[in-house]
């Protein structure tokens, strides 16, 4: 109760029916993540019953825009065309340290990837996402993200970036759970967020790419290049808890 409370300005809900409720594939098991941690806050995220889209200026999408295994639960911010894929990255992020009381250290990009602390921006919550909605992109976190070299690497919160170096349109994927068999295989689920600004969903890994809708590493990283191949090759990217100076 007291987390729902807690991320009530956001307009999340948390409950029962959340990305750690959806099934592993058989023979995995769910990583552990630690308490606190962002891997538990993405676990928490809630699904919606239906796999409706909603978009900035009221639009539903279709059911059949993606291959949908769920849709979060998460209502968009602001009525205009800001949350797309790079920024509901962010958004998680910021939301995540927000409920952990942990802003001092919430640094995101400006376009050009350097840092820009919350603390030293003299602006509200709300004020400081907006302008980072507005004003970074994909180019933004793959200049400024921490990189992850090793697909082996790869772990729950971690950003899918494609940009082609020029500042231009690219793509952000988030991986939102991980799970594991008993030799150690991996699989993730994925999703993101596009254009126009729309609410987050979970993509559903086909066969070529993963098991029962989980993706490989690898699996993502071809998917990701035969259906966004224009924006780039994908790059792992992760966020990093930053104190203030």
């Amino acid at each position: 109760m007291l987390f729902a409370l807690v991320m009530a300005a956001s307009g999340v809900v948390f409950g029962q029916n959340n990305i750690a409720s959806i099934p592993v594939p058989t023979g995995y098991q769910r990583v552990p993540v630690a308490a606190n941690s962002y891997a538990e806050y993405l676990q928490q995220l809630p699904l919606k019953p239906s796999h409706s889209i909603d978009l900035w200026n009221g639009d539903v999408l279709s059911d059949d825009a993606y291959e949908i295994l769920a849709v979060v639960d998460v209502p968009l911010l602001f009525k205009q065309d800001l949350e797309q894929c790079a920024d509901f990255a962010m958004r998680f992020w910021a939301e995540y340290l927000n409920h952990n009381d942990a802003l001092s250290e919430l640094s995101l990009y400006d376009f050009n990837g350097r840092k820009k602390s919350f603390t030293t921006s003299q602006k509200t919550f709300r004020e400081y996402l907006k302008w980072h909605m507005a004003y970074s992109n994909s180019y933004s976190i793959k200049r400024g993200g921490a990189k992850v070299h090793m697909l082996s690497e790869l772990e729950s919160g971690d950003m899918i970036v494609q940009n082609n170096g020029q500042g231009g349109i690219g793509h952000v994927s988030v991986v939102v759970d991980e799970a594991a068999s008993d030799s150690g295989l991996k699989v993730f689920l994925v999703g993101y967020s596009y254009m126009p600004a729309q609410q987050f969903h979970i993509e559903q890994a086909s066969d070529e790419f993963g098991a029962s809708g989980w993706f490989t590493a690898e699996g993502y990283m071809r998917y990701a290049q035969r259906v966004f191949g224009t924006f780039g090759k994908p790059v792992i990217r992760r966020f990093e808890r930053v104190r203030a100076d």
